[in-house]
């Protein structure tokens, strides 16, 4: 078996003076694809498997007919691994790949053919999507269209479909800027797809708990703060007529201000049926702050909050607050308050115990009824 291989390599300039992005070392995403390879061929489940970042990781395809491409099968990762663990006569022979990497995604485009007791089935093409995390790359997903041998259809020319992926981009930001987070799922195949952000490197421990397209349109619907984002130096890589990446820059505004910027990652695939929908949406940022309120270092009251991130006990300085009463609201990304209390600053040092709240990240708001000043909480018990 013969794979040929070649690679495309993405970098920008990205938004507010940040450097060029990194090129990545494309070695290890090679060596993943001949290792899924390998393990399908061998029938290594485990093997295969311990190559996704996640179980769940997502596995659709899409058969050409000559109506139109339809969904032929939606399964994860897990699932896939089990179907080739039993012994059956199934070959699969890949060539002609593509590796298209960003500094911290990437995917490869390959054609495949498929075999069963010998006798051909029928070949399309594959598009992997990888991700890069503190233990390697690592699988986030496995998209391929299918066309049966018996299918002697022209598909050179495909049939057209309801919206585009321009459309797609363009709903995205539209929902997003006016908090319709209903909208805005409705753009994915599921309301499970992978929604991940992290700042240079994803920690290798990611679970799919938290981390969902229905997460984080909660996020942009119950949202108590107003927030618009724009993308720029868009590139749209097509693998087929009916599956599509896309590498971008990203810039979230908060107030006419920047509150996180860095490179956006959106996979899509095509039916008849929908069109183009979306089914992972990834951003590595350049900042540590992930959907901040506002710049931190800028304060109304000048109270402390420390330390941050916090393991335990929350602290709380008032040496630098002018007396009075206030309230100190804590609430999660979903917008949602999960802690309140009244106090006054007179007592110039308060706690609050954190261990009473999930890992993650929080926001704290301080108000004493006229203004308000928030600053981001990280949970990390």
């Amino acid at each position: 078996m013969k794979s040929k291989i070649t690679f495309t390599l993405l970098a920008a300039v990205l938004n507010c003076g940040i450097a060029v992005a990194q090129i990545p070392d494309t070695t290890q995403i090679k060596q993943i694809y001949q290792q899924w390879e390998s393990t399908v061929v061998n029938k290594q489940a485990s093997q295969h498997l311990g190559l996704y970042l996640y179980p769940q990781a997502q596995v659709y395809v899409i058969k050409k007919q000559p109506s139109g491409a339809q969904v032929l099968a939606t399964v994860n990762a897990a699932n896939f691994a089990n179907t080739f663990s039993q012994p059956t006569p199934y070959q699969l022979d890949i060539s002609d790949v593509n590796v298209i990497a960003d500094s911290s995604f990437a995917i490869t485009d390959a054609r495949f053919d498929e075999y069963y007791n010998n006798n051909y089935l029928g070949y399309g093409r594959d598009m992997f999507g990888y991700i890069k995390t503190n233990a390697g790359w690592k699988l986030l997903f496995l998209h391929n269209t299918f066309i049966d041998i018996s299918d002697s259809t022209d598909y050179s020319v495909p049939l057209a479909l309801p919206n585009s992926v321009e459309n797609v981009l363009d709903g995205f930001t539209t929902y997003f800027n006016s908090k319709n987070g209903v909208g805005l799922a409705w753009l994915f195949v599921s309301n499970q797809n992978p929604a991940i952000v992290f700042h240079n490197v994803l920690d290798s421990n990611f679970t799919l708990s938290g981390n969902t397209i229905n997460d984080f349109a909660q996020i942009i619907h119950n949202s108590v703060f107003d927030r618009t984002i724009q993308f720029s130096n868009i590139s749209i890589h097509y693998v087929d007529q009916y599956l599509a990446s896309v590498f971008c820059n990203y810039e979230i505004m908060e107030n006419t201000q920047t509150s996180e910027s860095g490179r956006a990652w959106f996979n899509l695939m095509a039916d008849m049926n929908n069109g183009w929908r979306l089914t992972s949406f990834v951003r590595n940022t350049n900042s540590t702050t992930v959907l901040s309120i506002r710049n931190e270092n800028a304060t109304v009251f000048g109270y402390k909050l420390y330390p941050n991130p916090v393991n335990g006990i929350i602290n709380l300085d008032f040496n630098n607050v002018a007396n009075g009463d206030y309230q100190v609201e804590i609430i999660n990304q979903l917008g949602q308050q999960v802690y309140s209390e009244n106090l006054n600053s007179s007592v110039n040092h308060h706690t609050i115990n954190a261990e009473i709240f999930s890992n993650g990240i929080y926001f704290l708001k301080l108000s004493d009824g006229l203004r308000s000043e928030t600053k981001k909480l990280i949970i990390q018990n």
